[in-house]
């Protein structure tokens, strides 16, 4: 029967429904004519991901499966982005895929592998049109992200995280070849004007990086007075060693178009660090978990600054309380996810401020909230509009079991389809 239809029916009525590797290693054993179609399958999907190939020799017999010849019915391939990973990957058979796909077709490249060399790396290169790579491969150095900068000038998303042995020349080479470069995640990097040099940056991630010091942003001290960065997300959660000066530096040079930040577990800022933040107008995601410096009158002056804010998280800023929310009530009416966990200071009032005025509000977390009573969820439901129902309620921990379950229960009668946590 199959002999009955078209090459190219059978590939999009078929193949496009079989996973490739079920489609390589079963389609391919009914018949040739089979095996023909499922081996040429693969120029049809958009995404080949190869993390699969975890066996002996087969990420080798999927490379050497894509460099083969295609049908007469399908030359054209439509492959535009790779995922590997392992220690089988290397320098021939990177190439062997790049040159089998066409290293002008490569759009996006994911790869991650402890074991693969700098100079394999290096081969990245010849993919001139790649406009999106990945790499989580701890041996890679400056010299071979300079090599693949120059390479790939179309590069506008970068994410090396946990790259220890890149340093400040193979980051500045991506600022100075990659003009499109909107997206960077450096994390665990050295910085050093970056921000000077790519003025297309849009996304900046320096999460968990204990490399990045203040001076790293000392560059945009002098330019403080002039929004020279148009950054829209910026991620330092995590970077112990930065300190009021530098993250204020960075802040203030953003303030006009800075939508998502996220400054978690940094022990060492202050009320300078929260009123620069209060002057980012756009803000619509915060998170400010584990800053325990944070207090009422700072929230206070972040509610105000910060009218724009849809999520802010709050877990563990335990010198919060009821002021600082009833604050946030009164100026962040389109706040729609909110966590308190472990805000031990966090009462009936401040809750029932947040519940009466936040009717957007579809995510709260009051974990650990142990001084909140049946009140705060009596005024929950009684507050809150049905045209706005609040769909997730975290209450672990706020007493013991049974009183924490007649708290669910209150809020369920009201709004049945709440997923509420009691642990």
């Amino acid at each position: 029967m199959d002999d009955l239809l078209p090459l190219d029916v059978l590939a999009a009525q078929v193949c496009a429904f079989v996973p490739l590797r079920d489609r390589w290693f079963c389609l391919a054993q009914v018949s040739q004519r089979w095996r023909r179609l499922a081996l040429a399958s693969a120029h049809n999907e958009a995404h080949i991901d190869l993390t699969w190939c975890t066996g002996d020799h087969e990420l080798e017999a999927a490379a050497a499966t894509l460099a083969l010849p295609r049908p007469q019915f399908d030359t054209q391939t439509r492959i535009e982005a790779l995922s590997l990973f392992g220690p089988r990957v290397t320098a021939p058979l990177l190439t062997q895929l790049f040159t089998g796909v066409g290293t002008r077709q490569i759009k996006q490249l994911s790869l991650e592998s402890k074991q693969i060399p700098d100079a394999a790396l290096a081969c990245i290169a010849i993919c001139s049109a790649l406009r999106k790579l990945t790499l989580h491969c701890i041996k890679l150095t400056d010299p071979a992200l300079d090599e693949i900068s120059r390479g790939c000038p179309q590069l506008f998303f970068v994410d090396i995280a946990g790259c220890s042995r890149v340093c400040d020349e193979g980051v500045m080479s991506l600022a100075t070849n990659c003009p499109a470069l909107a997206h960077l995640n450096i994390s665990g990097l050295a910085l050093r004007l970056l921000l000077k040099l790519q003025p297309n940056l849009r996304s900046l991630s320096l999460a968990n990086c204990p490399k990045v010091h203040g001076a790293d942003f000392r560059p945009l001290d002098v330019q403080r007075s002039r929004s020279t960065c148009n950054l829209s997300q910026i991620d330092m959660q995590g970077c112990a060693a930065l300190k009021d000066g530098s993250i204020v530096a960075l802040l203030s040079c953003n303030r006009t178009t800075l939508e998502t930040l996220g400054l978690g577990a940094l022990q060492h800022i202050t009320s300078s660090t929260f009123r620069a933040i209060a002057q980012c107008s756009n803000l619509r995601v915060l998170d400010l978990s584990m800053c325990r410096s944070l207090t009422n009158g700072d929230l206070a002056a972040l509610s105000i600054g910060c009218q724009e804010l849809r999520s802010l998280l709050l877990r563990g800023c335990v010198n919060i309380g009821d002021a600082g929310l009833t604050a946030l009530a009164q100026h962040s009416a389109k706040l729609e996810r909110l966590s308190l966990e472990f805000c031990f200071n966090v009462t009936d009032a401040g809750f029932s401020a947040v519940v009466s005025r936040c009717q957007e509000l579809k995510y709260l977390n009051v974990k650990a909230c142990n001084q909140l009573t049946v009140v705060a969820f009596q005024n929950l439901v009684r507050y809150k509009k049905l045209t706005h129902p609040l769909k997730t309620l975290e209450l672990g921990a706020c007493a013991g079991q049974l009183t924490t379950t007649a708290y669910a229960t209150i809020v369920k009668q009201k709004f049945p389809r709440c997923i509420v946590y009691t642990a």
